[in-house]
């Protein structure tokens, strides 16, 4: 996920094929704020909470679908 989501290199130095997989990934997002915010100095701006954003919903549907597909067990001794 690392190598495909922008962290060591620009994702236009991608091809073509693989630029919609990292778009998905959620370290992209993460990964945009932490630069914007840190190295460019842009601080806390729309962007940052769109970053932000699009963390929470991916954290809020993957945990949904985590939780559904979880099964609870009663321990048995």
């Amino acid at each position: 996920m690392m190598f495909l989501s922008g962290i060591f290199f620009d994702l236009s130095m991608l091809p073509s094929y693989i630029k919609p997989l990292s778009v998905v990934m959620p370290l992209t997002y993460f990964a945009n704020g932490i630069r914007d915010s840190m190295v460019y100095d842009i601080g806390m701006s729309g962007e940052f909470w769109m970053n932000i954003g699009i963390l929470a919903v991916w954290g809020i549907v993957t945990f949904l679908i985590g939780s559904k597909f979880y099964n609870w067990k009663a321990e048995t001794r």
